[in-house]
């Protein structure tokens, strides 16, 4: 896979729900996240430039969830199956609660536990 990101990712305890093709997703945790988009598991894998819509959690931060729009740019069907998703048209308040989520990762005041 080709790295073309411009923003460093991060593992953290982000969970998302969304509507893909074929299949709808409850709840599920974010495999890593950046200002530009993130790689999530999906059972069914949409095809390269599907837009998704999510609703971002981010539970050590205080507030609603996030409502996002991405688009697949990339799919990989091992196992488990993973999507990539460039975030579309992201509003600055969405902006501002990333950069802040990610920061707080960054400097190690919140850390990444797998469950």
């Amino acid at each position: 896979m080709n790295e073309q990101r411009q923003d460093p990712r991060i593992l953290c305890r982000a969970r998302f729900a969304c509507d893909a093709p074929g299949e709808a997703v409850i709840d599920r945790e974010v495999v890593d996240l950046s200002l530009g988009g993130l790689c999530l598991r999906l059972t069914r894998p949409p095809p390269r430039g599907t837009r998704l819509q999510l609703a971002l959690r981010l539970p050590e931060l205080d507030g609603p969830a996030l409502s996002l729009w991405g688009e697949v740019v990339w799919v990989s069907v091992e196992r488990p199956p993973r999507v990539g998703l460039r975030f579309v048209d992201l509003s600055a308040e969405a902006r501002a609660v990333l950069t802040r989520y990610i920061e707080l990762y960054r400097l190690g005041v919140l850390r990444y536990a797998p469950a």
